[in-house]
């Protein structure tokens, strides 16, 4: 049996032991029952919210790309972040993304991939970046309600020494003077003549650092972006009676958002319950209502998913790289 297979054979235990665990924690029935009485117009701003972090991914892929000289149409980026999301679906963590936007760079940008691909990992970096930034501001201001709990306690002291380190990393990156910055990259590129993905890489970033401009822009798109997902949590819990303010949201949701990358599971089913029944604790809302809460962004997840599966089947990418137009079949 090989590895692939076995990890599979893995998740799908995981799988079952979560659902087992969470049908010991709360009434599944009267989950369902709340689920029923939801309110609407939430649900609605809900679903229409989970729109908003997908058109944003691309438009920072956009930028970054742009910085680089790879002109690729921002409909086109958008529509591919959607078709991975429906991968994502089925692969854990940000595999089916990460793979999804490698096939489609590949005929968009021949020639140019490593580069293209290099943006890819940067976007995926400013947006862990973006988790933290949110949590150092959110966290300090619940502290005394997180505080009340041992391992939301230390959970929380860890995340924010990790974003105390990435503040610095970001404000030595947007305030150091260009030159120090091209000359780390060309000494990293002098140590590794040899190897061309290195050398695309520093390419790539020497011309970022040039751009610093649109870096920032994306990172500031990025936290904008964590604030609209913990705003779709704050409309799943007004659903169903769960009033947190938004500011309580995001002190935690940055570490479920982390915490669901994880490749162990699908769609974060275990984990984000497990999660949310531990910042939420029982005193303040029952534990039903928490799982309600879970299901509904399980749900909110499935649909944008579902909906990136339509443009999946629409969506025909030019083949080079000046072609920038969306072919719809």
């Amino acid at each position: 049996m090989n590895r692939k297979v076995l990890f599979t054979v893995f998740k799908l235990a995981f799988l079952s032991g979560a659902l087992w665990w969470l049908s010991r924690t709360v009434d599944i029935h009267r989950v369902g029952g709340l689920l029923t009485q939801a309110d609407p117009s939430f649900l609605i701003g809900g679903l229409l919210l989970s729109v908003a972090p997908l058109l944003l991914a691309g438009y920072r892929w956009s930028l970054l790309l742009n910085a680089v000289a790879i002109p690729i149409a921002t409909r086109s980026l958008i529509s591919i972040v959607y078709v991975g999301q429906f991968f994502t679906l089925f692969v854990p963590g940000l595999a089916g993304d990460d793979v999804t936007r490698a096939l489609y760079i590949s005929r968009l940008a021949p020639g140019r991939v490593r580069e293209a691909l290099t943006t890819v990992a940067i976007d995926r970096g400013l947006g862990l970046c973006s988790l933290f930034l949110v949590a150092l501001v959110a966290i300090p201001a619940n502290w005394t309600v997180l505080s009340a709990q041992p391992h939301v306690r230390w959970a929380c002291t860890l995340f924010l020494g990790v974003a105390l380190f990435i503040l610095i990393g970001c404000g030595s990156f947007f305030l150091l003077p260009q030159r120090y910055l091209t000359q780390i990259v060309e000494w990293i590129r002098a140590k590794f003549p040899n190897s061309r993905t290195l050398q695309d890489v520093c390419s790539v970033a020497n011309a970022l650092v040039a751009q610093r401009h649109a870096v920032l822009t994306c990172l500031l798109s990025a936290i904008f972006t964590q604030i609209i997902l913990c705003g779709i949590f704050w409309l799943a819990g007004q659903a169903v009676r769960v009033d947190l303010s938004l500011l309580k949201w995001m002190s935690f949701v940055p570490i479920i958002l982390l915490s669901n990358l994880l490749p162990i599971t699908f769609a974060g089913v275990g984990i984000r319950d497990y999660l949310l029944l531990l910042f939420i604790p029982a005193t303040q809302f029952d534990p039903d209502r928490v799982a309600a809460v879970s299901l509904l962004m399980l749900a909110f997840g499935i649909i944008t998913a579902l909906l990136g599966g339509a443009v999946y089947v629409c969506f025909r990418p030019a083949s080079r790289t000046k072609a920038v137009e969306v072919e719809v079949a």
